[in-house]
């Protein structure tokens, strides 16, 4: 997708010269399935982490998105919560 098209934003049209399927779902019901997803890995990453070098961080309370923005924010949020652990992770066994 060319992200610098907004009307192909907009539109979810794919873009030329791409064999691009078009998803039925909506992207609000997508970004909350990549968000479900994310927060899942982050749980399984806390559960590693806590399995290896015992210790772990309370999971915090997450408010609903608003707006579309905050959808896409709360998913940033969450992969870089991810990134950290698995960091931490990579450190403790020397990787």
């Amino acid at each position: 997708m060319n992200y610098n098209d907004m009307q192909n934003a907009k539109t979810c049209a794919p873009c030329d010269g791409v064999n691009a399927q078009s998803i039925p779902e909506p992207l609000t019901g997508m970004m909350e399935q990549a968000n479900n997803i994310a927060g899942e890995i982050l749980t399984q990453v806390n559960r590693v982490k806590a399995l290896l070098i015992a210790e772990s961080n309370p999971e915090e309370e997450k408010d609903s998105p608003r707006c579309f923005r905050d959808a896409v924010s709360l998913q940033v949020s969450t992969l870089g919560k991810i990134e950290t652990e698995l960091v931490e992770i990579m450190q403790v066994l020397g990787v």
